[in-house]
């Protein structure tokens, strides 16, 4: 998958941009693809819109993001919550996991795909997607790894 896909538009940007297309191209006509055909500009706008809405659903479908903070354990389950320290509590209240702590790569976040991934791969996840942390400045991103704090 390609995380360098550009952020959805939304319809009011898209409507922007073809009314743009509309205003400067006056010419009633415009080419085809294959620079042989000539069709009808409202019939292009059209196809156009419908282009750039497939395009946006596309992107929607296979944009991955970090959803929530989650924890692996031992045995490969994985333990989702709101922040890790929520997830450590829930399993420490299952009895197959008294005592047991997580760390390192074992803490790490659940994605949209629903994919677990380390602290590492969410921020490379988080990035690609072009979100930003909801932390303060000095707090984003610290060390290239991604915290339930810069989520929400």
């Amino acid at each position: 998958m390609n995380n360098s896909l550009p952020v959805v538009p939304n319809d009011n940007y898209i409507d922007e941009v073809l009314e743009r297309f509309h205003e400067y191209n006056f010419d009633p006509l415009v080419h085809t693809k294959d620079g042989k055909t000539w069709i009808d500009k409202g019939q292009a706008i059209t196809f156009l819109r419908q282009e750039l809405l497939a395009y946006r659903t596309h992107l929607k479908e296979e944009m991955e993001i970090v959803i929530c903070a989650a924890i692996r354990m031992p045995d490969g389950y994985i333990i989702r919550g709101h922040r890790h320290n929520n997830c450590i509590m829930t399993a420490s209240s299952i009895p197959r996991y008294k005592g047991i702590h997580t760390h390192g790569d074992d803490q790490g976040f659940v994605t949209s795909l629903n994919r677990y991934v380390t602290r590492k791969q969410g921020y490379e996840i988080q990035k690609a997607a072009g979100i930003e942390s909801v932390c303060k400045e000095g707090d984003r991103y610290l060390g290239g790894e991604l915290y339930s704090e810069d989520l929400y």
